[in-house]
């Protein structure tokens, strides 16, 4: 008997959303089993990490949570140029995913490409620039790239947005520092240890200035 396709339309919407439910379902329990994974990677338990985003993959195909934890766990093995690999795979399912494109950037940087890692968190502080940390890796790979004037310039930015956070403060101190411009390096770190007077860092870097500094 031909079912009419009045009577057919509320049967298939209703299997679509049984269908969406059940992916839903797949998806997030993948997410969890991701979270757990990037906690087992945490205490080093690495093999048990990859066997819990194998399960994800398996249960949720090309998911960008799944694929950004596994690139995580790679890192934190140490196996860059496999975790760059699910960094940028997580980036094609979600071009953006700004956790991947940073992790991508700090996988860049630890295999000495800086200009490429300055690239990636270039592309983040102009999508978000509310992401402080974003800011401070930019101008680190400046710095490592070796342009401290435009690490400076990035981070007057950071800081700007960002004026409670003393590590971008640090780090533009010593692009500061390395760009020539010494006052500018000591009104940072004065900034760094207002903000977090124990820094003894901070203060070993000031006094070392200062005494550069001193008229002979």
């Amino acid at each position: 008997m031909r079912i009419p396709r009045v009577a057919l339309l509320p049967l298939l919407l209703a299997a679509a959303a049984a269908a969406g439910c059940a992916s839903l379902a797949a998806e997030g329990a993948a997410r969890s089993r991701a979270k757990a994974a990037v906690a087992k990677a945490r205490e080093g338990d690495l093999e048990g990490a990859r066997s819990l985003l194998e399960e994800a993959e398996a249960r949720s195909p090309g998911l960008p949570d799944v694929l950004f934890a596994r690139g995580a766990v790679e890192e934190a093995a140490g196996a860059l140029p496999e975790a760059e690999a699910w960094y940028r795979r997580a980036l094609a399912a979600d071009p953006g995913f700004h956790l991947a494109r940073l992790g991508l950037g700090s996988v860049l940087g630890r295999q000495g490409r800086n200009l490429e890692a300055e690239r990636e968190f270039a592309a983040v502080v102009e999508a978000d620039p509310g992401i402080s940390h974003a800011w401070l890796s930019l101008g680190m790979a400046r710095i490592l790239s070796g342009n401290p004037a435009g690490a400076a310039e990035a981070l007057v930015r950071g800081a700007a947005l960002h004026p409670s956070e003393p590590d971008l403060h640090m780090a533009l101190a010593r692009a500061r520092y390395e760009s020539g411009d010494r006052e500018g390096s000591k009104e940072s770190l004065a900034e760094v240890l207002r903000l977090d007077p124990g820094r003894e860092k901070a203060r070993e870097i000031l006094d070392r200035i200062e005494a550069e500094t001193e008229p002979r």
